[in-house]
């Protein structure tokens, strides 16, 4: 029987039994470029409506058998607010196996330390804290890793027309998902507009690489919420998850290891090959129902990552309000965009790209996918009705 890896915010697979349920549930969709051949839905209330399909297919991983290979896990606690677990297959009956899986665990703690140290907004003394702390139009100087991601989440604010963005730092902050404390009132309209102004200025920063080092600088624009004044902040978090996701991805090649899988927080996830089944089966949850599925499809040495309402949410007043803003408004999406999901090439850009479905809603994302991502997988989930109810006067 295929592997299910947990899809993709969740450790554990827990499939809920459909049967004998009789409560009429809500219809949803489902929107993917994935062939129907490809994929299962698993939830009798979800329905597919696919955009072109991708040129290339997931499924084909050889099915290796390999006998006398046991996994092996190493899980590394509270980092960037989450666990990570790195699983490799091999024949640990050999001692040298069994010591470079300890040498390449040692090695991913140090690059998860490494990077932590630097995009970490609440370290005092890295990077990301520096530039969040710097004063408008001040030039920082700053480590490779911040300035790496910090050009890659550039590059993904333009290549999403701005709908990854990742100075909605003070709007993340002001609805309470930075403590993951629900508010008791919603932050003034008027000072999300505010802070929402001010992200815009992301587009204005300066990258500046030379002999001398890495800088940034940042813009001059400000804004003035109550009597304080904020310049531009950002949190780099979500794209530096799938940043070390990408880098742990190569380290299975470098420590000769090609069965396994590393998962960053459900997040980001890079999936070599199962050892006796080649490929895996990546389950995604029902989103509003996350003891079950609604989706799987087999894949095999690729990187996928996901971005949803489900995890980090509140509800007030009857609205979900969940930790992804939408550039546009300021605020926690209300696209009717569910779930995000996309895999192929570089997990740190499938993290921006998914981030950017959830704002976009659905027909710009379709038109986003169908232009835009010939070359990956995607998959959301939609709630058409919720959307109507929302943008209702």
């Amino acid at each position: 029987m295929k592997k299910f890896v947990a899809g993709l915010l969740c450790a554990v697979v827990w499939i809920f039994a459909l049967s004998g349920c009789t409560q009429k549930l809500k219809d949803y969709y489902i929107y993917t470029n994935i062939q129907s051949a490809e994929f299962t839905v698993l939830a009798p209330n979800y329905h597919v409506e696919q955009v072109i399909p991708a040129d290339n297919s997931f499924s084909g991983g050889k099915a290796e058998n390999a006998k006398g290979f046991t996994s092996k896990n190493k899980v590394f606690e509270g980092v960037m607010n989450t666990d990570a677990i790195l699983t490799v297959a091999s024949d640990f009956s050999k001692d040298e196996n069994t010591q470079k899986f300890e040498e390449f665990s040692k090695n991913v703690q140090k690059t998860l330390t490494k990077i932590e140290n630097s995009l970490s907004v609440n370290k005092e003394n890295s990077c990301a804290h520096l530039f969040n702390n710097a004063e408008a139009g001040e030039t920082v100087e700053v480590d490779e890793t911040f300035y790496t991601v910090m050009s890659l989440a550039y590059k993904m604010y333009e290549f999403t027309d701005g709908y990854y963005n990742p100075a909605v730092y003070y709007s993340v902050s002001a609805y309470g998902f930075d403590k993951k404390e629900q508010p008791e009132v919603l932050p003034k309209d008027e000072d999300i507009a505010k802070y929402t102004e001010l992200s815009t200025a992301f587009a204005e920063i300066e990258l500046i690489e030379s002999e001398d080092g890495y800088f940034i600088k940042k813009p001059q624009k400000t804004v003035e919420v109550g009597e304080t004044h904020y310049s531009l902040a950002v949190d780099l978090g979500g794209i530096g998850k799938g940043y070390v996701t990408d880098i742990i991805n190569e380290m299975f090649s470098e420590y000769g290891f090609e069965y396994g899988m590393f998962n960053f927080g459900g997040s980001s996830v890079a999936l070599k090959k199962h050892c006796r089944e080649g490929d895996y089966t990546l389950a995604l949850i029902e989103p509003r129902r996350n003891s079950t599925h609604c989706m799987s499809f087999p894949v095999h040495d690729i990187c996928v990552s996901t971005s949803a309402d489900y995890v980090n949410y509140y509800t007030l007043n009857g609205v979900r309000y969940c930790h992804i803003i939408d550039p546009a408004t300021g605020k926690p999406v209300q696209t009717g965009i569910m779930s995000s999901t996309v895999a192929g090439g570089s997990a740190a850009e499938n993290d921006a790209i998914t981030t950017a479905i959830m704002a976009m809603g659905r027909d710009r994302a379709i038109s986003f996918i169908e232009s835009k991502l010939t070359d990956k997988y995607a998959v959301f989930t939609y709630d058409k009705f919720r959307s109507a109810e929302l943008a209702k006067p």
